[in-house]
């Protein structure tokens, strides 16, 4: 399965997680069928949402560790390019790249907890293009079945 998880969800992947969303990653990483998908763009915005004051401290992660995760991130992914195209999510035009990184790789699903994905043009826009949304729990359920 081709799997684009958004931002939120891999800053709760970190390396000092011990939650789903890191479950979900060491899930892809020990299965080959499972591709995570990527963009430039996705890794910059872990990066430095994780950078921020306030996840340092609560996962006491160094710059270096950061920096270390998110190569690892993309040496476990594949990057893709995603295109530029007409607004996507009404309600905040920043989840756009994320659909269109999944357009460009393919993606079966999105995984991510933002409620925005759930605005039924979205939806409906997904559903045209074969891609679901789901949350990490939902994703490992699957990926476990």
């Amino acid at each position: 399965m081709r799997i684009v998880a958004d931002a939120n969800v891999l800053i709760r992947a970190n390396t000092r997680s011990r939650g789903p969303a890191r479950e979900l990653l060491r899930l892809c990483e020990r299965q080959p069928q499972h591709i995570l998908v990527l963009s430039h763009h996705i890794l910059r915005k872990v990066r430095e949402t994780l950078s921020r004051p306030g996840l340092q401290a609560r996962w006491g992660l160094t710059h270096t560790e950061i920096i270390e995760y998110c190569e690892a991130l993309a040496a476990v992914g594949e990057l893709v390019i995603p295109a530029e195209g007409p607004r996507i999510v009404p309600a905040d035009p920043e989840d756009d790249i994320i659909l269109y990184t999944a357009i460009a790789g393919n993606a079966e699903v999105v995984c991510t907890w933002d409620r925005h994905f759930h605005d039924p043009e979205v939806v409906e826009f997904c559903r045209r293009r074969g891609i679901r949304i789901l949350r990490d729990e939902e994703l490992i359920r699957e990926l476990r079945s």
